[in-house]
């Protein structure tokens, strides 16, 4: 009852507006109506606000908009001016809330020209000025008398913040809210909050938690939620190398939900090992990484001879989600893979790397991930699309084409020599805007169906034409196409030499090897499967080794992921997709990247 009693002396502070305003604002002016029946008509419909939840504020247009026509020159109808230009905010009227507002601020300081105000700066973020409207709002942020008006202020603020992506400011805001709600409020206001903090990256939380201080003002409050909400999430989509972070940052945080976190991330600590297996990581998230992902297994079926070798393939995927390759990858661990295979683009090779690292798992990555990410546990076997790319603008130029577009990937990750001009795959050809430009060339540097795009679209133009790796299938003669190790694949050749282990190894069973397989077969003459391949015959070299009784002993399944991990490093084997033959002890395959003209 108190906190009603307190909403409802707000409401008579609300009709004089008197509240604070700031103190480099004039000082507030009484504003008592000259009206009794203002009053009265007024109060009514504050009431119904106080109370109210946003569809039966907005319900109260009618009733204001006739305290503003009764009484016009009443100091009420500047209150009733106010509301209604929240209202039209909210129903996206943005210039005529600012008008309101504006004709509202015009009048003396206090509670009412303070509404005015957080709804211009409403009016900002919901243009598109999320920056601008923080400038306006962030001076009332603690400075507003009335309850309901601080909410609105508070959720308006914080979803500018996060509008800005300046995420520490918008956990510092939520703070305040949180401090301020009462008794009465706290359990509506932690339901906003929370949809409000789940706006906020996970990377972003979980640094704030590892920050040494909370840059909120109610400091640990903010920090148990944060907590909380990283868990909840983490258990749900089986993170375990989240689930990880947190235990160590924020086990005192977790409360009830901290057994359910140490579950999840001690099935990843305690994960087994079974004899000569691999997991492969499928992408699901889009077409292009579905096709990828099926020419991957393909080949590394191939690489690992199955069937007919011991060898052991499982396989999951990624749930249409770049925060699902996780859960995936710790399933995989968790099945017994010795030895992980992922990373269809580069977000999910920066996820796979640093899980590698993370878990001490060695983890072979179809594609380079974010600098830094796996430097211990992942091996790089893919190629940069950038070099590429470069590779075929270099040689478009020694043959007159000094300046060539680009279509597809490379390019837009950076200024890539040789970019004259950069278009996605799929989009139509400036070709008149190209000609006047003096570009002479378009390298092609993204999928086979990108490639037919491109000559299609390029018919007639007398555009010369290069085409990526894997875009080479689709090149016509005369064309420029990528080159590396044996691929783009052209004839079979003679059964390769069985792959050979790291040096002090133990020998392995003759019998277990995969039988030698003659190049190019159906399914596996792609760019992505000629990787997978290569992936298989490097994931075999490192597992073939391995004793044929599994272990969930954590000391010996570290010891059995190292093994591989060095076996992996120094194999020696044949591969298609380079002239190297390994790693060379390191973690990126080395390869040149050659351009030839198609026949």
């Amino acid at each position: 009852m108190g906190a009603i009693c307190a909403r409802r002396a707000l409401v008579a502070i609300l009709l004089v507006a008197c509240g604070a305003s700031g103190p480099k604002e004039p000082t507030p002016v009484a504003m008592l109506s000259a009206s009794h029946d203002a009053q009265v008509a007024l109060r009514s419909v504050l009431d119904l606000w106080v109370h109210g939840v946003a569809a039966r504020r907005l319900a109260t247009e009618g009733q204001l908009a006739d305290v503003v026509r009764k009484f016009p020159s009443d100091d009420a109808a500047r209150v009733a001016m106010a509301h209604l230009a929240w209202i039209a905010l909210e129903k996206g009227e943005i210039a005529r809330a600012v008008a309101l507002a504006r004709r509202v601020e015009a009048g003396p300081a206090g509670s009412t020209k303070s509404l005015a105000v957080v709804v211009e700066g409403g009016a900002l973020r919901r243009l598109g000025r999320p920056e601008d409207a923080m400038a306006v709002l962030r001076p009332l942020v603690g400075k507003l008398v009335d309850a309901y008006a601080r909410e609105l202020l508070d959720e308006e603020v914080i979803r500018a913040a996060l509008a800005a992506k300046r995420w520490d400011a918008a956990i510092g805001l939520i703070g305040v809210w949180l401090g301020e709600a009462g008794d009465d409020d706290a359990e509506w206001v932690r339901e906003r909050v929370e949809q409000l903090v789940d706006a906020v990256p996970p990377e972003a939380r979980l640094a704030m938690l590892e920050a040494p201080r909370a840059a909120a003002t109610d400091g640990d409050a903010v920090r148990r939620l944060l907590a909380e909400r990283l868990a909840e999430g983490a258990v749900a989509r089986k993170d375990a190398r989240l689930a990880k972070r947190l235990l160590a940052v924020a086990r005192h945080l977790l409360g009830e939900r901290g057994g359910a976190v140490a579950e999840l991330a001690a099935g990843v600590t305690a994960a087994r090992v079974e004899a000569r297996t691999v997991g492969l990581v499928i992408s699901l998230r889009s077409g292009e990484t579905r096709r990828r992902g099926a020419e991957v297994a393909a080949g590394l079926a191939l690489g690992l001879g199955l069937p007919g070798s011991r060898a052991r393939l499982v396989s999951r995927d990624d749930r249409g989600a770049t925060e699902g390759a996780a859960e995936a990858l710790a399933a995989l661990s968790a099945d017994g893979a010795a030895v992980l295979v992922a990373g269809a683009d580069t977000d999910e090779a920066t996820v796979a790397a640093r899980f590698a690292d993370d878990n001490e798992v060695p983890v072979l990555l179809l594609r380079a991930p974010a600098a830094g990410a796996g430097a211990r546990f992942g091996f790089v076997i893919g190629e940069d699309p950038r070099a590429v790319g470069e590779a075929l603008a270099a040689a478009l130029a020694k043959r007159g084409a000094a300046e060539a577009a680009w279509m597809g990937e490379g390019a837009a990750e950076g200024d890539a020599r040789g970019a004259g001009a950069i278009v996605a795959c799929g989009e139509a050809l400036p070709l008149a805007d190209w000609k006047r430009a003096g570009l002479a060339g378009l390298v092609v540097n993204g999928s086979p169906a990108c490639a037919r795009d491109a000559l299609a679209g390029a018919a007639g133009s007398g555009l010369r034409l290069a085409f990526g790796i894997d875009a080479a299938e689709a090149a016509r003669p005369g064309a420029l196409v990528a080159t590396a190790g044996v691929f783009p694949l052209i004839a079979p050749r003679a059964p390769e030499v069985p792959a050979r282990v790291a040096r002090g190894a133990p020998k392995a069973d003759p019998k277990a090897d995969p039988p030698p397989t003659p190049l190019g077969p159906a399914g596996a003459s792609g760019w992505w499967a000629a990787l997978g391949r290569d992936a298989g015959v490097l994931a075999w070299a490192g597992v073939r080794a391995l004793p044929a009784k599994g272990t969930e002993d954590p000391a010996e399944v570290r010891a059995r992921r190292a093994a591989v991990a060095a076996a992996i490093a120094s194999a020696e084997v044949a591969l298609w997709t380079t002239e190297a033959t390994g790693f060379a002890g390191g973690r990126v395959m080395g390869r040149t990247v050659g351009v030839r003209e198609a026949r």
